[in-house]
Parts: C-alpha cells; structure tokens; sequence
C-alpha cells in the first residue's frame, strides 16, 4: 500500500472497511504530548457558522501499542489545494470562519503576566532535536528570541489548536463542513499559537513555499486578501506576539530534513522579515 508522509515524519494510509473510508496515522512515536494532542482534538465543541458545521476530525480508535491512530476520512480542499482550487463561496466561508474563530480565541482569553521560563526551556528542547547543519540558524533565531523576552511584560492564555494552518483545515462545500484536524498540545497553550500559525501560513506563505512563480502570485492574492486579524490590532499584544512568531518559526527547525533547502530558505527569509512593519502590514492588508 502507499503511504503518504507528512511534514512532522507521520505516515497515512487510507483504508476501506464497512463502505466507509478511514485513515490510519502511524507515528514514530506515540508520546503523552500526542496523546494529549489527540484528547484535544477530541474534546473540540462543534459550531456552525452560515450552515457550515465546524468540527474536529473524528477519531475511532487509539492504539498506543503500534503507535497508530484511526480517524474518519473527510474529502475537500485543505492546504494548498484550498489555495489553489477554492471558488469564490469557498473563499468567503473561509475568511468568515477563520474571522469569527480568531474573535472567539481573542474574547474568551485571560491576560497574564509573562514568564519567560516556558519559552527558555522549550527553546532549550528544540536546541536538542535540531541538526547540527542548522544549529547555526537556530542560535540566530534564538539571539531573537532572547532580545525580546525583556521586553514582554503581559501574556494571553486560553484554547487554540496548536498548528492551525490551512493544511490542517478542510472545507466541503457539498457537505457544507469545515473539518479541523491534527491539533497540537502546544508548550505554552495560548490563542495567539493559532493567531502565529496563521501569519505563517497567509502573511508569509508556509502552505505555498514550494509554488512556482505563477502559482506563489495567486497564493499571494488568496492569502492576502484573508483578514482574521481584525481585533488583534486593537489590543496590546505587538510585543508578545513578536515573541511567538519568532517562536513559531524555531519550532519548526527539528522536522526540517537535512536536503529541505526549501524550508531552510523559507525559514532564514520569514525570520528577517519579522519587524514592526511586518505586523502593521498584516493589518491593512
């Protein structure tokens, strides 16, 4: 049977059993991260939004012993074929969704004050899983990150997914759902892990880094024109979110492979584009 790989090193294999179509997860390593990853994506409330209902991939059956998780298959548009295929009502639904789920992630967060000590020991594990080819973007990174820990005073906690990019959403307009799957237990559980995710994926194009040029200017167009930041620039967050963008990007440097010059690029550019600029950018879009 084929196998497809994702990103974090995951293998899928779909199966067909009672006239229904499963997919099978297998990891290489079924921590109690994942595990609390799977209970949050389990314990997601439903919604609907203009007919659609939102909802969590639905997960039939856990085996910790072989490492495998079987979930119902949903078909649509995700990642970039979302991008690439979406017709103009797809494309609204979209942005209504993303708007609406941002607002929701915002209003129902608690303000905190900031410790530092969550984000030093996360960078620490990181230091430990990245490659020694790229250790040396991972000090520049880190450099960043340092700089910008002295300056954050508050910090938000509350839901999020964890990995909300476009790859992890899927919409059928037939079945009028938008189905959201493989949440993450993040190090620091907080709104603005969703918020960064999404920067990366329609401000700085994560979904569309292999795209050809002809293919990256319409993904320019799509991504650009979705705006779930509305409320964020109306509270005082710059500063911490500047910090978890600079976070989010180091969390990706230990899934990186070794011949993946694509993500380094993409990686080394999106952390230079990080400023004060870039973020007022995001707004007036």
């Amino acid at each position: 049977m084929n196998y497809k790989d994702s990103f974090s090193g995951s293998k899928f294999q779909l199966l067909e059993k009672d006239k229904l179509i499963y997919i099978k997860k297998f990891y290489k390593k079924l921590n109690k991260r994942d595990l609390k990853s799977l209970k949050k994506q389990r314990s997601f409330k439903s919604f609907f939004i203009k007919n659609y209902k939102v909802q969590s991939a639905n997960i039939k059956a856990i085996d910790k012993k072989k490492k495998l998780v079987t979930l119902n298959y949903y078909p649509g548009l995700s990642g970039s074929e979302l991008i690439l295929n979406s017709d103009l009502h797809v494309y609204k639904i979209l942005n209504f969704f993303l708007e609406q789920y941002v607002n929701n992630l915002i209003e129902t967060a608690e303000f905190e004050i900031f410790d530092e000590k969550p984000y030093l020991t996360k960078c620490e594990e990181i230091k430990k899983k990245t490659i020694p080819k790229y250790i040396n973007l991972y000090k520049k990174i880190f450099k960043n990150i340092c700089m910008k820990l002295d300056k954050v005073e508050i910090n938000i906690k509350g839901k999020c997914h964890g990995d909300l990019t476009l790859s992890n959403i899927i919409i059928n307009n037939n079945l009028k759902k938008i189905i959201l799957i493989d949440f993450l237990e993040t190090f620091n559980e907080s709104p603005l892990q969703d918020i960064c995710k999404l920067i990366q994926d329609l401000r700085l194009y994560w979904s569309s880094r292999r795209f050809n040029n002809t293919n990256m200017l319409r993904a320019k167009i799509f991504c650009d024109n979705l705006k779930p930041f509305t409320l964020i620039k109306k509270l005082p967050l710059y500063k911490i979110l500047d910090l978890e963008m600079s976070m989010t990007l180091l969390r990706i440097l230990p899934y990186v492979t070794e011949n993946d010059h694509k993500t380094i690029e993409w990686l080394e550019n999106s952390h230079d584009k990080l400023s004060y600029n870039f973020y007022k950018n995001i707004w007036e879009y």
